[in-house]
């Protein structure tokens, strides 16, 4: 049965270690997590947890910010294409007026009789009425010029009649930049055609391009910033708004080519040689209308309103973050802090001493209050069953004290035999000896009644309990150290420690020889109480194969009284036994070391 018990106490002991080597590994594991989340103060994860809920906050404001700079990108983008549609509208709408007075001129009985004073006064008469026309001319079937009004040269009138000789006959021509005396113009040409569809004619008109600057500016005059270029088919520049290092007449910038030669209308955002960022709107050159227009519009002032709408509305936010964070801080040391100092001064107030030390947060209908109700009800049970475990030790110390009377009665009552029996006049030396023990035995119960604080020193205990064993030979027993005064309990469990080991010597040890002597040292070291029992000249000994009873009481109330750590030795001189306990736990003085 013994083994039995033994081999599940083995794998009971072998489950625990192995179930404690796993927790160890994970807390082992867990160790970083751990010490991560330490440095957080219930009040931080607050903070921590407030900085959570307002991130979907920001997120929002971000949303907002990104969405209406989006929206806003949009609508300038499509009121970039808008404006090129304008400008290109109002050039249009000048050059419509003189291709419509063109087209009435071919159909003129005074054009088609080819009469060079009626055509001159009929054509002066038309181009003092339209001051949007520079030159007013007529050609013949073969390009001669025979009818002209204007400040131009008859040379540079003759050079654009050819241009339209080469062209498609019966349709309207509008031609490129051209310079002439009178200044910038825009040639618009057409070949009259009679009924049988033969060429009869050329009317040839420069419109202004003074005129047509004017038309565009009115129609872009508010728009601050802003920069609109026109051009022909071949790049030149007719126009540009308003008047900057770019002149009529010269070629376009070379980012603008891609604009004017572009397959479709469209925006693009971009920076400009000088690295300005621009939302660009743009018309490219068509076989409808050989001009393109290009509407340059800075991004900065136009987006300035939103983007100031999204730091109103960030510094708005970071503001309620912030109070959100006071609040929070507040809170946490109102609502949490606070009951958590309850409930660790309430702890601590306990531990130092303090019986009557609750938290007071049972009326707290929180968690706090919870859990200091249930602190509270864990103090009253303390209490109650240190009043319970008071009233057994109480009842126990009155049951010991019971017996060691009884024992010392015992002892007394042979003593009273023996005297009585071996009394002689001649009584030997080993009848005296004999007595002397029992005496001591008797004394040393009698020391161990004591129910005083102060239950005794330890030279008087190691002397009473001892002497009963050594007899009239003092010189068998070596004591040596300093006074220290040892608590009740203490002083009864190493009374019962010396008892044994003066038995265990008598019987097996240094003092069953007659040269056999016993050394009982104990010294202070700091905080620490150091006792050793060595016994010298006695018989060779060895480990016991089995644990006595004796050896049980030894090691496990004294170190249940002490708190301390037992040790035996069975070395080649003999037997000895080690002591060590803080002296807090052994003494109720803390004695200073002996120097």
């Amino acid at each position: 049965m013994c083994s039995v018990l033994w081999s599940r106490k083995t794998t009971s002991s072998m489950v625990d270690r192995s179930n404690a080597e796993q927790e160890a590994s994970i807390d082992q594991q867990a160790q970083p997590r751990k010490r991560l989340w330490s440095r957080f103060t219930l009040r931080h994860r607050l903070l921590l947890l407030t900085a959570v809920a307002l991130l979907p906050a920001f997120l929002i404001v971000l949303s907002n910010n990104l969405s209406s700079r989006a929206l806003r990108s949009a609508e300038v983008d499509a009121y970039a294409l808008k404006m090129t549609e304008v400008v290109q509208n109002e050039v249009v709408r000048g050059l419509t007026a003189a291709a419509t007075m063109m087209i009435a001129m071919g159909r003129s009985e005074i054009v088609d009789q080819h009469d060079a004073a009626a055509c001159q006064s009929y054509t002066d008469a038309i181009r003092r009425d339209l001051v949007t026309i520079m030159d007013i001319a007529v050609a013949d079937a073969t390009g001669r010029l025979y009818c002209h009004s204007g400040d131009s040269a008859a040379s540079e009138i003759e050079a654009g009649i050819k241009t339209l000789v080469t062209g498609r006959p019966g349709q309207l021509s509008v031609g490129g930049y051209t310079q002439t005396s009178g200044g910038a113009a825009l040639p618009i040409g057409l070949a009259q055609t009679g009924a049988d569809g033969k060429v009869e004619g050329y009317i040839l008109l420069n419109v202004s391009m003074a005129e047509l600057v004017r038309q565009v500016t009115a129609a872009t005059k508010e728009l601050q910033g802003s920069r609109t270029t026109v051009t022909d088919r071949s790049g030149i520049v007719l126009l540009s708004l308003p008047a900057s290092t770019i002149q009529p007449g010269q070629a376009a910038p070379a980012y603008m080519d891609r604009f004017v030669h572009a397959e479709a209308p469209g925006t693009l955002r971009t920076s400009n040689p000088d690295g300005v960022a621009e939302i660009i709107g743009y018309r490219p050159v068509s076989d409808a209308l050989p001009i393109a227009t290009v509407f340059e519009l800075p991004e900065a002032p136009i987006m300035a309103p939103i983007d100031r709408a999204g730091i109103i509305n960030s510094l708005i936010a970071l503001a309620g973050a912030g109070v959100a964070f006071l609040l929070a801080w507040f809170i946490g040391g109102v609502f949490i802090e606070r009951p958590v100092g309850v409930l660790n001064r309430a702890i601590a107030a306990r531990r130092s001493g303090d019986r009557s030390a609750r938290t007071g947060l049972a009326g707290d209908v929180s968690e706090f209050g919870v859990i200091g109700e249930s602190v509270d009800n864990l103090f009253d049970d303390l209490d109650r069953r240190e009043v319970l475990q008071r009233q057994a030790e109480e009842q126990r110390d009155l049951y010991a004290r019971e017996i060691q009377h009884r024992v010392k009665n015992l002892l007394a009552i042979i003593q009273v035999i023996a005297r009585q029996t071996l009394a002689r006049p001649d009584a030997s030396p080993e009848v005296r000896t004999f007595e002397s023990r029992i005496g001591a035995i008797i004394r040393a119960h009698t020391k161990s009644l004591m129910q005083s604080d102060r239950a005794g020193d330890v030279e008087d205990l190691v002397r009473e309990g001892v002497a009963p064993f050594v007899g009239l030979s003092g010189d068998r027993l070596e004591i040596e150290g300093p006074s220290v005064q040892l608590r009740s309990k203490v002083a009864s469990a190493l009374a019962l420690a010396l008892h044994e080991l003066a038995t265990n010597a008598v019987k097996y040890g240094a003092l069953s020889r007659e040269n056999g002597r016993v050394e009982v040292h104990w010294d202070v070291d700091g905080d620490s109480f150091r006792l050793s029992w060595t016994e010298r000249g006695g018989p060779p000994v060895a480990p016991p194969t089995q644990t006595g009873f004796g050896t049980v009481l030894i090691s496990r109330v004294l170190r249940a009284e002490t708190r301390g750590d037992v040790s035996t030795e069975f070395g080649a001189d003999g037997f000895a036994f080690r002591l060590t306990a803080r002296l807090a736990d052994v003494a109720l003085d803390q004695i200073p070391p002996k120097t």
